[in-house]
């Protein structure tokens, strides 16, 4: 399929969109889409994966698609793994290609930027390197996983504390209130938050961040973590919260000579899909310090939503020969 990928700069045909300007941000995700649906739809892999695999089959379905022959099973099993995986690892995708994105535009985002992969090949010992990053200029880090940092235990008491009280309060009836009060909450914590940084013993907590940027000098350093808030659960969006919580209280702890007003910590949409399941401005358990819409995220990245939407549509165009002959190969009447 390696061949199949589509060459040259990809142009939108969305009339409306400004090519000229954000064409090169277009290029970026159609490569990083590309490339990922390359290595997704290989028939020789997934058939391979599916004999690795058949013995840590479900006793269920496996055996009800076994006893209708092998080669309905096969096809089945392979047409699931495609869109589990599709599904999963697109969103990947799109965090390389904002990284990329971020890091290309350099008279905004400062003449060196990198990417924490690019600096410590080794891994990154987050427990000190943070403390060190930025202090010449602008630095990036794009994550996918959970990373473990120490930190104050009266900070995570306190944390865990003070959003269980949060959690247990009733909604108020007006919208406007219910904001109102959680950015006074949120303004209180974060206060509270700093004010515990120092004071030990330590303790070690898995934290998650999927993008990282350090200014130079006194400057901003900003902490985001992606969400998927059609997906939040209560009990999820509970989770969230601590962790942007803590997530802060590493970023004040590492960054000890910079104002705690520098420090910004969010969980932020990638994707506009608030409109499935409550308006934007409905905090649930967060305001606008630890919560950012798709669109003030993508306002910070530098480039509209827009250019996603055509990239995507035009991989879609140009990936459709070499998926359906991948997905032809899978089917019972091609074996």
């Amino acid at each position: 399929m390696a061949a199949d990928l589509p060459k040259g700069p990809i142009q939108a045909e969305d009339s409306s969109f400004d090519v000229k300007k954000y064409g090169w941000a277009v290029d970026i995700i159609v490569h990083h889409f590309c490339d990922g649906l390359v290595r997704v739809f290989d028939s020789k892999k997934i058939k391979k994966s599916l004999a690795r695999d058949a013995r840590q089959s479900d006793p269920i379905y496996s055996k009800l698609l076994e006893s209708s022959g092998q080669d309905v099973y096969e096809t089945f099993m392979a047409f699931w793994r495609l869109a589990q995986t599709f599904s999963t690892q697109s969103r990947f995708w799109l965090e390389e290609a904002i990284c990329e994105i971020v890091r290309t535009q350099r008279k905004k985002f400062g003449v060196q930027v990198y990417s924490l992969r690019d600096l410590t090949r080794d891994g990154w010992h987050s427990e000190s390197d943070l403390a060190f990053m930025g202090e010449r200029s602008r630095e990036w880090d794009s994550r996918r996983g959970a990373f473990r940092v120490r930190l104050a235990r009266e900070l995570l008491d306190y944390v865990e504390l003070e959003v269980s009280q949060r959690e247990r309060e009733e909604r108020l009836q007006k919208l406007g209130e219910e904001i109102a009060r959680a950015e006074e909450f949120d303004h209180r914590v974060l206060e509270g938050i700093f004010a515990r940084v120092p004071k030990g013993p330590w303790q070690a907590v898995p934290l998650q961040c999927n993008l990282l940027v350090v200014e130079p000098g006194e400057g901003h350093v900003w902490a985001f973590r992606y969400v998927n808030d059609k997906a939040l659960s209560p009990s999820q969006m509970r989770r969230e919260k601590v962790n942007v919580l803590r997530v802060h209280g590493w970023l004040c702890q590492e960054k000890v000579l910079r104002r705690p007003d520098k420090m910004t910590a969010v969980i932020a949409e990638l994707l506009p899909r608030w409109n499935l399941v409550r308006p934007e401005n409905d905090p649930e358990m967060f305001s606008p310090m630890t919560w950012w819409s798709h669109s003030r995220l993508w306002k910070f990245i530098g480039v509209p939503f827009e250019a996603l939407e055509v990239a995507v549509a035009r991989v879609g165009r140009d990936m459709r020969k070499p998926i359906v002959d991948c997905l032809s190969t899978l089917l019972p009447c091609t074996r």
